[in-house]
């Protein structure tokens, strides 16, 4: 009896996936629907990021790989664990697919540490929210946008449009609603991307993600942007 429930423990251990933020989220396959789920779908998988920011509802939250870059971040669904942004989570969930959006789901995560240092954001360029095949990549990532114009007012949805000259692209206030949008202003935005009604779009976190363009190369988190848009 002891050995059966040792073998079964085995097996249980086994199909738990210890693996990556980036082994989840990597996938060049379009499902039917055009959008592009994780190969790791339906699997118990084990991993650890830094929390990038924290949902509205308190039962969410994005988390990162430390060094940033392409298909580093993901959505985390979890009423249990309750971080701040610059903690390092180990996270044991289910990989499901949300509407198009990949998230853990059924979650136990762990604080391991707290007050590290969030990574660079990686820039994108607008025009590309609004290519399945582009955006993907920068689903739940840490990103920015920079010499961006306001296009347009809220809309019913409280989202509204920003162009760097490479086509539009929505911001949404799911986690921070201080900023009205006003036609005109230049701007520097940071947020987190996001995926949902069909739509990539990108959410800042705080106030200190929205700044008039040129204030935020001074900030250490865009020392990156400052090298590209120079």
């Amino acid at each position: 009896m002891r050995y059966l429930l040792s073998l079964l423990t085995l097996l249980f251990i086994a199909n738990i996936t210890a693996t990556t933020i980036y082994d989840i989220q990597y996938t060049t396959i379009p499902g039917d629907d055009g959008k592009y789920p994780s190969l790791f779908v339906g699997q118990q998988v084990t991993v650890e990021g830094i929390v990038t920011a924290i949902g509205m509802s308190g039962d969410n939250y994005f988390i990162s790989e430390p060094s940033g870059g392409e298909w580093s971040g993901i959505f985390v669904f979890d009423n249990n664990t309750m971080p701040l942004p610059g903690d390092l989570v180990s996270v044991q969930g289910t990989v499901t697919e949300h509407f198009g959006l990949t998230e853990l789901s059924n979650v136990s995560g762990t604080i391991i540490s707290s007050d590290n240092p969030l990574p660079n954001p990686i820039v994108i360029p607008t025009g590309s929210f609004a290519l399945p095949g582009i955006a993907e990549k920068y689903e739940c990532v840490l990103s920015a946008t920079s010499r961006i114009t306001v296009i347009s007012e809220f809309n019913e949805f409280n989202q509204y449009e920003i162009n760097d000259g490479s086509g539009a692209c929505l911001v949404d206030d799911y986690l921070y609603g201080g900023y009205v949008p006003v036609v005109g202003h230049l701007l520097d935005i940071i947020g987190i991307v996001y995926y949902s009604y069909d739509e990539f779009k990108i959410l800042p976190r705080n106030g200190g993600d929205i700044l008039p363009y040129g204030t935020s190369n001074k900030k250490k988190s865009w020392g990156r942007i400052k090298s590209i848009y120079k």
